[in-house]
């Protein structure tokens, strides 16, 4: 017996684990696999005398699913991509599982499932499918589900496994200020399963289709401009017509400008700078106000009925009553009510929105709250605060995405905090989310906010925490208490 260890491209899901798990599987002397689409890997024990690696890397390689080989091994194995036979453009593998469950049974006589089949990429032909063997092609109205990127496409799915279009899509984001895969499918289904390599045509996972196409509504359109938008296929790319320009790392749609910037974790956990969209900082109030206009609190991705955490952190500090704490970013939490009703008087509450502001106003009326209004990457207002006790932030400084906005938010924190007071951070931990309200985040460490904190901080405490979001997600944060020396 052989074990192997194979680093494995183009998994997202557990559907995709299983999929590679099931055309293992087809080979004889297979006793073992185990495929993580989270590690991408797939570790395999099996008899030499039946099968050899070669052969698990090429029933592999026949998916489009890659396996990650030296550059000597990817020559020898790679099969060359024949040409559609109509309009002459490389096309891409796809498993024979998809046609049994996408093609009309009158097609089922073209498809000659003992040899490899194609799909046609470009967006403007009608071919859909093709052999290279016998040049028959399959019409894209052939299909049971059309193609998504096909020029003349009447329901544009994101997902195939739960049936969401791109309306459906369009209209979670207006109305409900829904942005991302595991916010939009709840709020349209209960029950989820995972099953894109049969009802997907392209036989790829639907995710990031879905992520392409939230993007895509998330920029403003311009009518009078259309640019490209690019689909991975095997790490090649398809061009279909979208409203969202590309080009440069940045993006410009009716004068807003979308830059791709964002934070990586190296192996020591401390902070490095990569490509992501997120939009300018200028623009973040034109977003968070969309946000507050849209939903009510309660739908809010962030919402909390309970400050459990936050409130036994406070709790620690052994502040008065007649401290003084700033909630930055508090948008508009019911935090603040829990600080009323634990008889805390000096709030001051502080969002670039003033819409989320107008909320807390309104709930608490009479109370005597001081609001500012005001950026915490680019401060005016905030700059003329007097020194707090005490520092709340809960999921904002992970919405901070480029280096000198960071960089400006523990700045004016560490100017803005007394000697001897407290900073209570709670943003999304390492094994976190990588978006959120349709915008790219950081995630965080301990020891990062410690280092950005600097050595006039120390940690008091810190834990780990699952906060369930509204529509049943999994969001894991980081819960940090530290005091200024």
């Amino acid at each position: 017996m052989k074990i192997i260890t194979l680093n494995i491209k183009g998994m997202t899901c557990d559907s995709c684990s299983n999929s590679v798990e099931n055309l293992i599987d087809e080979l004889d002397g297979i006793k073992f696999r185990d495929v993580s689409h989270i590690q991408n890997l797939g570790k395999i024990e099996f008899n030499e005398n039946f099968v050899s690696e070669e052969k698990i890397i090429a029933k592999i390689n026949e998916s489009h699913y890659k396996v990650d080989m030296p550059e000597k091994q990817i020559d020898k194995n790679k099969s060359v991509i024949p040409e559609c036979p109509v309009c002459s453009q490389k096309g891409a593998s796809v498993p024979n599982t998809i046609f049994k469950s996408n093609l009309i049974p009158a097609s089922f006589p073209k498809i000659n499932f003992e040899i490899e089949n194609y799909i046609c990429k470009n967006p403007d032909c009608n071919v859909a499918y093709y052999s290279a063997e016998n040049k028959n092609t399959i019409h894209k109205d052939e299909l049971k589900r059309e193609l998504w990127y096909k020029t003349g496409t009447k329901k544009v799915l994101g997902c195939y496994c739960k049936n969401i279009d791109k309306e459906q899509i369009r209209n979670a984001y207006e109305k409900h200020a829904l942005t991302t895969w595991d916010e939009i499918v709840p709020h349209y289904r209960k029950k989820v399963i995972e099953k894109c390599d049969l009802l997907n045509p392209t036989g790829y996972c639907c995710r990031e289709n879905f992520d392409k196409i939230t993007d895509e509504i998330k920029v403003p359109s311009d009518k009078n401009h259309h640019a490209k938008m690019s689909f991975a296929f095997n790490n090649e790319k398809i061009q279909s017509e979208s409203c969202c320009s590309t080009g440069n790392n940045r993006q410009k749609e009716n004068n807003v400008v979308i830059k791709e910037e964002s934070c990586k974790i190296d192996d020591k956990g401390s902070n490095s700078y990569s490509s992501k969209n997120n939009i300018e900082q200028k623009n973040y109030k034109e977003h968070w106000d969309k946000v507050y206009d849209k939903s009510p609190d309660e739908k809010l991705g962030w919402y909390e009925s309970s400050h459990e955490q936050t409130l036994r952190l406070i709790a620690k500090t052994k502040l008065s009553k007649n401290a003084d704490i700033l909630i930055a970013g508090a948008g508009s939490t019911t935090l603040i009510d829990e600080l009323l009703k634990n008889s805390y008087k000096n709030l001051t509450a502080t969002d670039i929105s003033k819409l989320a502001l107008k909320r807390v106003k309104e709930r608490l009326q009479e109370s005597k709250i001081s609001y500012i209004v005001d950026d915490l990457t680019n401060p005016v207002a905030l700059k003329n605060l007097e020194p707090v006790d005490l520092w709340i932030d809960r999921a904002v400084l992970h919405f901070f995405t480029q280096k000198k906005d960071i960089d400006t938010y523990f700045n004016l924190l560490k100017d803005k905090v007394k000697k001897g007071g407290f900073v209570i951070l709670a943003e999304f931990s390492l094994n976190g989310v990588e978006k959120c309200a349709g915008l790219f985040v950081n995630r965080y460490s301990e020891n990062m906010l410690a280092e950005n904190l600097g050595n006039n901080f120390e940690l008091i405490e810190s834990f780990e925490h699952i906060y369930i979001s509204p529509f049943n997600s999994e969001r894991p944060y980081i819960y940090t208490l530290f005091r200024m020396k």
